[in-house]
């Protein structure tokens, strides 16, 4: 299965959720899709490309 999720919800507290998310869907084998952007707002000194591995990104 597949999971995407889009710059809209990058806001506040959501960053939180958004990696609970990301580590639960992790666990069911979830294909999970992130617009790079996000990557700058929790980790701004790894590149989108090395952030993590266990994603994708696009």
């Amino acid at each position: 299965m597949k999971a995407a999720i889009f710059g809209q919800y990058y806001k506040g507290e959501a960053i939180i959720y958004i990696n609970i998310l990301l580590n639960e869907l992790a666990k069911y084998n979830f294909e999970v899709y992130v617009e790079h952007d996000y990557y700058k707002l929790i980790a701004p000194e790894i590149s989108s490309e090395n952030a993590y591995k266990t994603f994708k990104s696009f």
